[in-house]
């Protein structure tokens, strides 16, 4: 990336909280979910204060991707027991998804198009809504929102 767009410190700290909340669930890789997660912790940035208005905050982020993996399981025919499979915290490093690498990239494109020198916590949202081959809209359905709504809540944080 050239120089004159860096990471804010807000979102440094989202893109290390996605990371951690990966490892800590044993997750092998920082998948979108987690930088979802994180960005409702972000503090007070745009992007959490639109993911607080749409009701969204870590708990009900994890508890509808699990909801969304039991179901796409159960949709090719693998019954699971989500109490059967403990989490494996601390047994593996976390590497970035493709798709969470695709969400920076475009948090990166999204601040170039807007002319903002920093890449900040919202623009990270707006990547992970821009991706198409994930499961986030799934998840913001399942508890209640969109991508567009989330989406469209940033914008008066920009005037």
């Amino acid at each position: 990336m050239p120089d004159r767009h860096r990471f804010t410190r807000e979102a440094t700290n989202v893109v290390s909280e996605g990371w951690r909340r990966a490892a800590n669930t044993g997750s092998s890789a920082v998948e979108p979910r987690h930088l979802l997660a994180a960005l409702a912790v972000s503090g007070d940035t745009a992007a959490a204060r639109a993911l607080s208005g749409a009701g969204l905050d870590p708990e009900t982020i994890d508890e509808a991707a699990a909801r969304d993996d039991i179901a796409l399981l159960a949709g090719i025919g693998v019954r699971v027991d989500e109490d059967a499979v403990p989490p494996r915290a601390g047994r593996t490093k976390p590497k970035l998804a493709p798709a969470t690498k695709r969400a920076l990239e475009l948090s990166y494109r999204i601040a170039t198009e807007r002319r903002d020198r920093d890449i900040g916590a919202d623009h990270i949202l707006l990547g992970l809504l821009r991706l198409d081959t994930t499961r986030i809209p799934q998840i913001l359905e399942a508890t209640g929102t969109t991508a567009e709504a989330l989406a469209a809540s940033l914008e008066p944080a920009r005037t």
